[in-house]
């Protein structure tokens, strides 16, 4: 990946195949595994994330683009106390929060694990 379109054309082209790994065929599984890895190469060495916990992640994540636990709340579309929860560790991420937040970051579901 050479620039910001080719990461954001690899990313849509395994949105559709993340989380039905299981139903995937041998042809998917394979693509999909190849994807990923080019995607978190270039994540390693073009982004620095915190090396702590999903919730520290998740700190970074809003920090980087300015927005509130309000926001948070709004961005998975539940009462406006779950953001605010989150931040302060009182509940755990999800997997349907989990993909929402990787689409609307655009990143790896992985660094929110």
């Amino acid at each position: 990946m050479h620039d910001p379109e080719d990461y954001a054309a690899a990313r849509r082209a395994i949105e559709p195949l993340l989380g039905f790994e299981d139903r995937l065929n041998l042809d998917q599984t394979d693509y999909l595994e190849a994807v990923s890895s080019f995607l978190e190469a270039h994540d390693q060495t073009r982004v620095k994330w915190p090396n702590d916990t999903p919730l520290d992640t998740l700190k970074f994540l809003l920090e980087q683009h300015e927005m509130s636990a309000a926001d948070l709340s709004r961005i998975l579309g539940s009462d406006r106390s779950l953001g605010p929860k989150f931040q302060r560790g009182e509940r755990r991420l999800t997997v349907d929060h989990i993909r929402t937040l990787a689409q609307r970051f655009n990143v790896e579901p992985g660094v929110l694990l």
